[in-house]
């Protein structure tokens, strides 16, 4: 509720997706995490990564976990990737020594919008099904305001191109 609550008085796209990876890190012990956005091809169309400790470093993301996430529309748990038969070798993860990863995707409407994903180097710092079932109810509670935040933000960009193009002349009687 208080999720909700706090992500619905936020305007602005790019200060939506930070405050919903901020409201996660509350939570689950990520030090960084990715809303990642697809458009409507399904094609990654818009990448907002934050760092936990600091908010300026790029943040590590795996395209093999995104990529299998989007394309079999699944969640993903995995603990000591180092020792994973498939993600074991994935050259972004063995790079940044990420050691748990966490990713879900954004679905509203079962259109798949983009995905949650969340990841530590921190071994000690391992997610577990708690942090996944509560990822996968905030996806759902995000997909909504996220969808909004780009229609809205969209209706703005069209309003003023309108405003630019149609002048509108205001010689009104009566």
């Amino acid at each position: 509720m208080q999720f909700s609550t706090k992500i619905n008085a936020v305007r602005g796209f790019e200060n939506l997706q930070s405050e919903i990876l901020r409201q996660l890190f509350e939570v689950i012990p990520a030090q960084e995490g990715a809303v990642i956005l697809t458009d409507a091809d399904g094609d990654l169309a818009e990448i907002f990564g934050l760092n936990r400790q600091n908010p300026n470093d790029p943040v590590n993301l795996s395209r093999t976990i995104v990529n299998r996430v989007l394309q079999e529309k699944i969640a993903v748990l995995v603990n000591d990737l180092a020792s994973d038969k498939l993600l074991g070798q994935a050259e972004s993860l063995v790079v940044s020594m990420t050691s748990s990863a966490l990713c879900v995707s954004l679905i509203l409407f079962e259109k798949t919008l983009g995905v949650i994903y969340l990841a530590t180097n921190q071994a000690r710092s391992r997610f577990d099904q708690g942090h996944l079932r509560f990822l996968m109810a905030i996806a759902g509670i995000s997909a909504v305001a996220l969808e909004n935040a780009r229609n809205l933000e969209f209706l703005e960009l069209e309003n003023a191109w309108l405003r630019e193009e149609i002048p509108i002349e205001c010689n009104m009687l009566g």
